[in-house]
């Protein structure tokens, strides 16, 4: 940990970087979790470099990943890293978001993302998955007479998210 310190700092000073990107896995260590090591590198970047943090699973909150789950991160990922390496080769900054969009991943610059939104609402202008509600609430209907959890069918039995 010592000679990556020192050599952060070294860069900074002696080699003119400007920005250093750290990616670390949720289960890389329960002793240096994300939050220990941001205060670390900001206490010894004394000014250097400001020091952000960001936890993508505190974004996205779900269940735990499937593989596919994992595979779509490893893509996007892989392009991200991609797009900046290309930025910082070609000494061009832009500020982009990554997606997967039709059948492949995709990198929009933020205006553009921003000009597909319905920023009243925060919503996207387009919302394709509209035209699947009725068949979803085919699918979601309990059949006559079901019961829910030994219960009769009521207004208690109705379950948070689900449309009769």
């Amino acid at each position: 940990m010592r000679t990556d310190l020192a050599w952060l700092k070294n860069s900074f000073d002696q080699h003119g970087r400007s920005f250093f990107l750290a990616v670390r896995n949720e289960s890389a260590n329960p002793n240096y979790s994300t939050d220990v090591l941001t205060r670390l590198l900001d206490e010894e970047g004394q000014g250097r470099y400001d020091t952000r943090s960001l936890i993508i699973g505190h974004i996205q909150q779900g269940g735990a990943p499937t593989p596919a789950d994992r595979l779509l991160a490893t893509r996007l990922t892989d392009a991200a890293m991609t797009g900046l390496a290309a930025q910082i080769t070609q000494s061009t900054s832009a500020a982009r978001c990554i997606g997967w969009v039709g059948n492949q991943v995709r990198l929009t610059d933020l205006g553009e993302a921003m000009n597909q939104c319905d920023r009243e609402h925060q919503r996207p202008l387009r919302q394709w998955w509209l035209g699947l509600k009725d068949i979803l609430d085919c699918v979601n209907r309990e059949p006559a007479g079901a019961t829910l959890s030994g219960s009769p069918r009521g207004a208690s039995s109705v379950m948070p998210g689900r449309s009769r």
